[in-house]
């Protein structure tokens, strides 16, 4: 037996045995009162057997749990210490709760990840074997404001604050995965890439043109929304309890924000996007087609994101979709050669398609299956 497994199983015997001796302690004084004024002991002692009891009943399922999964993972993928595989077990099993892609209850989903040779699990432990912590990455959806192309300054259309954006509205499910992996004592860094490309990428070339916009401007746009990106990520706020200061999504050792328009991209990932552009057909079916385009034409709705550009007919749209499916898959290819052993948490809808659309690049680099797991729900 190792150290850590030694100091888990005392941890484990003395919870269970405070929990008896309240138990029996509880038992005594409820079945022997001693009048009126033993009252507020009852009720005081009453209340902290049932909080202990819940605390320990909850904790031991999921320790006993994190035990069993941590062995099935020794016995997958042999090699590396005690602890590293508790590290994976109580990731796997943080991530399997938090995950939103299938009705599967969470252990099971987690349990099914170890059999998966290039999902969730394989990526987890390579990860905190070889780097001592876990990766996770999501994109960033940068917010835009496109009645602004029309005026005197067009590059203000891309905003550089987070308020009311995207990414606003996912921040307490973000703020709960961060914080369970925190409060696991797992080591974590989280790359938080901007995509501030999708103009240039599939928009520009099929729409009506804006007016010229200064490069110059749209560059340090761009650096002002990194900046204000991680700001608002890591901006201390008074928590509602007690009013002590905690960052609003993760903490700022935990995390590293990039942008799609500062990436190198590799002679792979450029051979990647004219593959799907000339073939997309190849890796996008029908329905994949229909998915992405009715995505998209909610987009146009008044109020969302595109309701400032002029929508599309079909024929166009369908280029702008070849154009953007090509996009995605180069990402894959960029997200695999400076991320290998990462989880995706996939922000986007739909869920499937969106990891289906990066995974086209991500297997070209890594003969496997990009691992994500779900912020959405597949009906969401």
């Amino acid at each position: 037996m190792t150290l850590v497994e030694s100091q888990n199983d005392r941890f484990v015997q003395e919870a269970e045995r405070l929990l008896q001796a309240c138990r029996e302690s509880h038992g005594t004084t409820t079945a022997h009162p001693s009048g009126p004024a033993a009252a507020p002991e009852r009720k005081r002692l009453d209340k902290a057997y049932k909080r202990l009891r819940e605390a320990v009943d909850g904790f031991l399922p999921h320790f006993h749990q994190v035990r069993e999964r941590a062995a099935r993972l020794a016995d997958h993928y042999p090699g590396l210490t005690t602890e590293e595989y508790r590290r994976a077990a109580v990731s796997l099993a943080i991530l399997g709760e938090w995950h939103a892609g299938d009705a599967a209850p969470a252990p099971r989903a987690a349990d099914e990840a170890i059999d998966h040779p290039a999902g969730v699990a394989a990526a987890v432990l390579a990860s905190i074997a070889r780097d001592g912590f876990l990766r996770l990455a999501f994109f960033v959806c940068p917010p835009t404001d496109y009645r602004r192309l029309g005026t005197a300054e067009p590059e203000r259309y891309l905003l550089t604050h987070l308020n009311g954006s995207v990414l606003s509205r996912q921040v307490r499910r973000l703020r709960d995965l961060f914080r369970g992996l925190e409060a696991a004592d797992i080591p974590t860094r989280v790359w938080a890439v901007v995509a501030d490309t999708d103009e240039d990428d599939y928009l520009w070339r099929f729409l009506p043109q804006p007016r010229p916009l200064d490069e110059d401007a749209l560059t340090e746009r761009r650096r002002l929304l990194l900046a204000g990106a991680h700001r608002y990520l890591t901006e201390q706020r008074a928590a509602p309890k007690d009013g002590r200061p905690q960052p609003r999504v993760l903490p700022e050792n935990m995390l590293h924000v990039t942008n799609l328009s500062a990436a190198s991209w590799s002679p792979l990932s450029a051979a990647v996007h004219q593959r799907v552009l000339r073939e997309p057909d190849r890796y996008f079916d029908a329905e994949d087609w229909r998915a992405e385009i009715e995505t998209m034409r909610r987009l146009w709705r008044p109020g969302s994101y595109y309701e400032a550009l002029p929508e599309p007919d079909e024929t166009v749209m369908r280029e702008i979709l070849r154009h953007k499916f090509a996009a995605y898959a180069q990402q894959g290819v960029l997200l695999a050669e400076q991320q290998p052993w990462l989880v995706l948490i996939q922000t986007e809808r739909p869920p499937e398609l969106r990891t289906k659309m990066l995974n086209i690049g991500w297997a070209e680099q890594t003969d496997g299956s990009l691992p994500a797991v779900n912020f959405f729900g597949p009906g969401e």
